[in-house]
């Protein structure tokens, strides 16, 4: 295939040359004078990666051989999953409902808490418990439920390193799921209760586009909670 290869000057940043393959051979070759490049590999479905060479002012006249590379396939965006009419169950699998541990948003200090066990990707968050089976591509959602706030939160993924979570969120946006999806730290829990099977309802007072100050907007009125769901909107509860 005739994809091409761009020789980058690492230091101003021009593209030096432009590369394709040689008819006969396959094979990819550049003229250049010393000093630092970086070779990007380009194809179409696929993802570019680069290569970093530098040719300094004695090495002598001749081949410099690079290491091939392998573009890993880009797959195309999937079809819009439309999570905003899960049907209710009347409870979680025991098996997948998390009563030990609890979730919490990422922070930019979590590379030194030692009480992080676990990095996942937050598909979701429910008052009511629902049907996992319409979470597509995933097959390993577990379910986190905190007393606190009542909700229900869908999960998919355990990772040790958080830069794997943000990877496997933008992974399941590329196949469909909305962009509203948040990678979460998991830590231990203490004092957990069994999870009583049953619904809860509230009365959502408001929807807006942009938060409010509950205190001036709902003044005289105790427990207001402000929740962001998949629809973009800001719900008070």
């Amino acid at each position: 295939e005739n994809n091409a290869i761009y020789l980058i000057d690492k230091v101003s940043g021009d593209t030096i040359d432009t590369g394709y393959p040689e008819s006969a051979t396959g094979n990819y070759s550049f003229m250049a004078a010393p000093g630092s490049y970086r070779l990007i590999y380009t194809a179409p479905g696929y993802y570019s990666q680069h290569q970093d060479t530098t040719i300094a002012v004695a090495t002598p006249p001749g081949l410099i051989r690079l290491d091939d590379i392998i573009l890993d396939k880009n797959p195309p965006p999937g079809e819009k999953i439309d999570l905003s009419d899960i049907p209710v169950v009347d409870q979680i699998d025991p098996g997948i409902l998390i009563k030990d541990l609890r979730i919490y948003d990422v922070t930019d200090d979590d590379l030194h808490d030692t009480s992080i066990l676990y990095y996942t990707v937050q598909v979701m968050a429910l008052y009511n418990p629902v049907d996992i089976s319409y979470f597509k591509h995933v097959d390993d959602i577990r379910v986190f439920y905190n007393e606190n706030d009542f909700f229900y939160r869908y999960t998919t993924g355990v990772f040790k390193n958080k830069n794997d979570a943000y990877a496997h969120r933008d992974m399941l946006i590329r196949l469909g799921y909305p962009a509203d999806l948040f990678v979460k730290k998991v830590t231990r829990g203490t004092g957990e209760k069994n999870v009583l099977s049953k619904q809860y309802y509230s009365i959502q007072l408001k929807a807006t586009s942009v938060p409010l100050d509950i205190n001036t907007t709902f003044r005289g009125l105790k427990g207001v909670r402000e929740t962001k769901e998949i629809d973009g909107m800001y719900h008070y509860l």
